[in-house]
């Protein structure tokens, strides 16, 4: 085990500090499956879905080449896995062998309450950690991940042309009145509930937007925090694509990580999934010049590293997201606005691991790999989503992602399909960004078309 890389995806933390509640985040753990093979990932095992997950990782994930060294299976029943670690003493004793022989300890999730516990537990070298301890790291990254305060932060740091132009309402008679203002001057604004995710939380108003409309958002979002205000990008004859980026903050200076680029796939204002290229622009629209989107990616990591380098300065070491929406005029002017940052690793990290693992192989030239969200209409088990994927009278016979295949789907998060509300996330691997997306187009239609 020397050398490896133990890594714990801890959204479960999540659902109790949001106000935006994800039905389901404990499986969002399963993500970590797509972390490479120098990785063992950390895995609930409290309910009847271990067996199938190991299975799943056996015969789903390794034959294509693609997934974690192996699992390391804890209960986590009602806590989450970080807390599953402390409350085992056999496995607290493992994981402190592991990092004596070599291994580093990182959690995607930030530095939360719980893995602040576990590493005082656990006690481990400082430089073994990916994932940062200082007393002080957890407040400040709470304040970069809630959008009024990452917003607040910039004002201070001089930074406020970095996002659209916005207001702060706590009243109802803020919010109309700065709803008022903002419609004088644009055609359409946002209302956004700072502490939610994923776009909960938001409403888009026009002029024309009902009356009824808006105070049942306000009777709903409006109270315990203010209300975020703010002009919706993009003018009459702009384009508009939203991107992301995630970088690591090391301990020494001039030494940012530049992790990944990618484009994000939206729908009403919730993300849906990722695109990430081996060259970065690829992911952007391919009918904008080439030239054009090789600046816009660059301007992106400009103003995201401005922000990263303040959070260095904090000594807040670790992984940080943001999220930004690129305005494009047709010709040759853009515009970049922040929107939110995510001080963790971030959904895109699984299409980038998939993709540096696919490059490493040398099966596919220059992949470009592609994920998103899919609510199948009747599969709740992974071999059924597989099953469908590999035979389909639709023309593109077997799409899953095998071990001799240089395009295909993979199938992620297996343990959102026996929900309430059941899902999943596919994978898309090509050498070519719109092929990618036809193969996920394809097999979203395969599995979200409703039963004959």
């Amino acid at each position: 085990m020397f050398g490896a890389r133990i890594v714990a995806d801890c959204l479960f933390h999540y659902q109790h500090v949001l106000k935006g509640h994800i039905p389901g985040v404990a499986v969002y753990a399963q993500r970590t499956l797509l972390e490479g093979k120098d990785t063992i990932a950390y895995v609930d095992g409290s309910d009847d879905n271990a067996a199938s997950l190991r299975e799943y990782h056996q015969e789903h994930l390794l034959p294509s080449g693609i997934g974690v060294r192996g699992l390391r299976v804890v209960d986590a029943r009602d806590c989450s896995i970080l807390d599953a670690i402390v409350n085992d003493p056999a496995e607290c004793a493992w994981l402190r062998s592991q990092l004596a022989n070599g291994a580093t300890f990182e959690t995607f999730t930030g530095a939360s309450l719980a893995w602040k516990d576990c590493i005082r537990i656990i006690d481990p070298p400082r430089h073994k950690l990916r994932t940062p301890t200082y007393d002080d790291w957890y407040q400040i990254a709470q304040r970069f991940d809630d959008k009024e305060y990452f917003r607040i932060e910039a004002g201070a740091l001089g930074l406020s042309h970095c996002f659209p132009e916005h207001r702060f309402g706590m009243t109802e008679e803020e919010v109309r009145r700065h709803l008022r203002d903002l419609l004088e001057r644009y055609p359409k604004v946002w209302l956004k509930r700072p502490d939610m995710e994923s776009g909960i939380g938001t409403l888009l108003i026009s002029r024309d937007t009902l009356r009824q409309v808006i105070d049942t958002y306000l009777q709903q979002f409006l109270g315990e925090r203010r209300l975020i205000i703010e002009a919706h990008v993009g003018d009459e004859g702009e384009e508009v694509c939203v991107a992301s980026c995630q970088l690591y903050v090391p301990l020494a200076p001039n030494a940012m990580e530049r992790i990944f680029f990618s484009k994000q796939y939206t729908v009403a204002g919730e993300h849906q999934g990722n695109a990430v290229c081996t060259d970065e622009w690829d992911a952007l629209p391919a009918h904008w010049p080439e030239e054009v989107r090789g600046r816009i990616v660059e301007e992106v990591w400009r103003q995201s590293e401005e922000f990263a380098q303040h959070l260095w300065q904090a000594q807040c070491v670790g992984y940080v997201g943001f999220d930004v929406i690129v305005t494009f005029d047709g010709r040759s002017s853009f515009h970049v606005c922040f929107l939110e940052a995510n001080v963790r690793k971030t959904a895109g990290t699984y299409a980038a691991s998939v993709r540096s693992q696919v490059a490493d192989s040398g099966r596919v030239p220059h992949p470009c790999v592609v994920m998103h969200a899919c609510h199948p209409a009747t599969a709740r088990h992974w071999r059924d989503v597989v099953r469908v994927l590999a035979d389909h009278p639709d023309g593109y016979g077997d799409i899953v992602f095998g071990p001799n295949s240089t395009e295909g789907i993979l199938l992620v998060k297996p343990g959102a399909l026996s929900l309430d509300a059941p899902g999943c996330i596919l994978v898309a691997i090509a050498s070519n960004i719109a092929r990618a997306e036809e193969l996920l187009w394809a097999a979203l239609h395969r599995l979200e078309a409703p039963a004959s």
